[in-house]
């Protein structure tokens, strides 16, 4: 798994909140650590099915544990039945499933358990049995191979994605040689809805209103492009990144433009919604793709594309749960114009 996607979603939970007093609190949530976990346990089920070494012997033949078989004894000592509680609205992909389902087979087995419970007195012996016990449980839940298909599925779709995304970006900067680009993530006050169909109605209600005013007079043809995704978040609940490109001939103050964003969404909510406005906040970022970005400027157009992507594959770890049919990505229309030949560089 990208090590950095697990950078880009451990480091992305914050809040902005606005008090009823006007006053702006930036929260991080406790939401990365689950977060975490599921990478986690997906990166070693991957492992366990490519039959990765969980140990490894020294020069002196002394056994030690390879960072898979550390990151292994992490997963162990993972509460399922809190992480599986805290995302109601959202599904896991189908590694973490076979985990849990595995671990939990396990648990009569006394070397397994002993190793699971006690990770700080590891005795080596143990640990070669339970993780060889754990390894055959796994492939014994993917006996048919079903894991590996819709991880593969999922992968597609997100390379899918991705690759729309990088072209969309091309052809905005291909149509307009400046783009200020503007990320909000749109949430709601903890607390403020349950996961449940009526919920999701009213949140897709609300940012379809939310779209209507990007997309109508006040910034008009000003508008170049648009992308959005739908997640749920364990603590953050239902909520929205939102990336909008305005033309960078006409506007050039992101900030100020975030923070109208937010508002509106305060708004549209009747004040039970939160945001966070990450331009006021860009320079935490370490790979800058915000505000003003010609170009000319590669890096900063690849720190786009990466921004972007990161929206396309996170579903592979965490997905909504929403209706058949329903998305939880979206984009604008190609740019009017757009030869797909990119824009040529002197």
């Amino acid at each position: 798994m990208d090590e950095d996607l697990i950078e880009e979603m451990v480091e992305g939970q914050w809040a902005l909140m606005t008090t009823t007093e006007g006053d702006d609190l930036l929260i991080k949530s406790d939401e990365s650590s689950l977060i975490y976990d599921v990478c986690s346990v997906t990166q070693v089920v991957m492992g366990l099915l490519s039959k990765a070494e969980m140990l490894k012997v020294g020069r002196s033949g002394k056994r030690s544990l390879t960072p898979l078989g550390r990151k292994t004894l992490e997963c162990l000592r993972i509460d399922f039945n809190r992480l599986v509680a805290a995302f109601p609205g959202g599904a896991f992909n189908p590694y973490v499933y076979a985990f849990v389902e595995a671990t939990g087979r396990l648990m009569s087995d006394e070397a397994f358990w002993g190793v699971s419970a006690y990770p700080d007195r590891l005795v080596m012996g143990d640990a070669v049995k339970a993780f060889r016990i754990l390894a055959e449980e796994v492939l014994g839940v993917d006996a048919g191979g079903a894991l590996k298909t819709t991880l593969r599925n999922a992968e597609r779709n997100a390379r899918k994605n991705l690759t729309g995304l990088n072209a969309y970006v091309d052809a905005l900067l291909e149509r307009y040689s400046r783009l200020v680009v503007v990320r909000v993530d749109l949430r709601y006050a903890i607390g403020a809805f349950e996961a449940n169909a009526d919920s999701i109605a009213i949140v897709k209600s609300d940012f379809n209103y939310f779209l209507s005013f990007v997309k109508g007079k006040r910034f008009g043809k000003d508008v170049c492009g648009y992308v959005w995704k739908l997640e749920y978040g364990a603590v953050q609940g239902w909520h929205y990144h939102v990336l909008l490109f305005l033309n960078g001939a006409k506007h050039r103050e992101d900030i100020s433009i975030g923070k109208e964003l937010g508002d509106k969404w305060m708004d549209i909510t009747r004040q039970k919604g939160c945001y966070f406005n990450c331009n006021a906040r860009k320079e935490k970022y370490k790979r800058p793709a915000l505000g003003v970005v010609s170009w000319r400027d590669f890096e900063k157009v690849n720190n786009l594309k990466r921004a972007a992507g990161y929206l396309a594959k996170a579903d592979m770890l965490i997905r909504p749960n929403l209706a058949g049919g329903e998305r939880a990505l979206g984009k604008g229309r190609m740019p009017k114009g757009h030869s797909g030949k990119g824009r040529p560089r002197q």
